[in-house]
């Protein structure tokens, strides 16, 4: 009975060191909502290595991060379905408009956040439903569409996902956050 409440024991204390050693490339001071200073509208949004933006109270984008020392290097995960859907957000343009295709856009997007591919396959998915004027196309006419609008469709996923992307500095004094990354930079204001 003691070796196997020490084994547990012995477990439990590795695979908490590890865990505890794995969040040493996040600095807690950036934990919180920071609001833009160019734009009133825009937070990000920090937590424990992963971050959100907001725009006028509701999410866009989101992924994870790490920052240690002043160096900060961010990554985009996800794009929330109800800015897919919005036509006055900017890639809703690119998403829908933007290939040789004689049909409006077919996809609809649940207000959850959506991976690159969880898009990818939503948009091919459904140009498949409305060509085939069927929910039970086939495999080969999902082939088909790729081919047809599969580089369109990763370019303009390309520029949508790299939009905010990147590795720069940051610093935080007090209630400022300063942020300089290779595709964008901005001061912020915790709230």
């Amino acid at each position: 009975m003691a070796k196997r409440f020490f084994l547990t024991m012995l477990i439990a204390l590795t695979f908490g060191a590890t865990a505890a050693a794995a969040d040493v490339s996040v600095d807690l001071a950036l934990n919180g909502i920071w609001i833009s200073e160019w734009d009133e509208e825009v937070e990000l949004r920090f937590n424990d290595g992963d971050w959100e933006m907001w725009i006028d109270g509701g999410p866009l984008i989101g992924g994870a991060y790490k920052a240690l020392g002043g160096a900060i290097s961010m990554r985009v995960e996800h794009l929330h379905g109800s800015r897919l859907n919005d036509v006055d957000f900017d890639p809703y343009h690119e998403l829908r408009w933007h290939w040789d295709f004689p049909i409006p856009f077919p996809a609809n997007f649940d207000s959850r956040w959506y991976s690159r591919s969880d898009i990818r396959q939503a948009v091919l998915s459904a140009t498949v439903q409305l060509v085939a004027c069927s929910e039970d196309a086939s495999d080969t006419l999902f082939r088909w569409a790729d081919y047809q609008w599969g580089g369109a469709l990763d370019a303009t996923l390309d520029r949508m996902f790299g939009a905010l992307e990147g590795e720069g500095i940051y610093s935080v004094s007090g209630d400022t956050l300063t942020l300089e990354l290779d595709s964008w930079s901005d001061e912020l204001t915790r709230r």
